[in-house]
């Protein structure tokens, strides 16, 4: 049965997954700088998560940046860094009146103060919320699972 006859006939997934992959090569497809395209998928990303929210999803996970993601150009990368700024600014408030959770999952360690601050900033206000949470992945990869 597919997922999305699951959802209609009201069997919805708790937790849903997304690997946010693509963004870039969908811009350089139409002549467009990769930058752009990483600046429409994380405007998506405001859109998908509410739509989870509504149709009663409990956690929406995203893995938005990749151990791997620091071997791009550096200046893709200060490019990304800005990204949970922009996501900050353009979104709380919708979250806010969706009752959205934010947590980054992932390692902190290689990012600059003020992006570590923003992470932290953003879970502390938003951590009394009762609704979906969103939880994005930062700086993950295999190399951090030690068995």
């Amino acid at each position: 049965m597919s997922l999305e006859k699951r959802v209609l006939d009201g069997n919805i997934p708790a937790h849903i997954a997304i690997i946010l992959d693509g963004n870039g090569r969908w811009a350089k497809k139409r002549g467009l700088p990769r930058t752009l395209g990483h600046k429409k998928g994380a405007d998506n990303l405001k859109n998908i998560a509410i739509e989870c929210q509504k149709i009663g999803i409990k956690a929406l996970s995203v893995y938005a940046f990749s151990t791997e993601n620091w071997k791009r150009p550096k200046e893709e990368i200060d490019f990304l860094m800005k990204l949970p700024k922009e996501f900050e600014e353009g979104f709380n408030g919708e979250f806010d009146k969706h009752d959205i959770r934010v947590m980054f999952s992932g390692r902190r360690d290689r990012f600059n103060k003020e992006v570590t601050e923003l992470l932290k900033r953003v879970e502390e206000k938003t951590k009394h919320r009762t609704g979906m949470i969103l939880n994005v992945c930062f700086d993950y990869g295999l190399s951090l699972i030690h068995i």
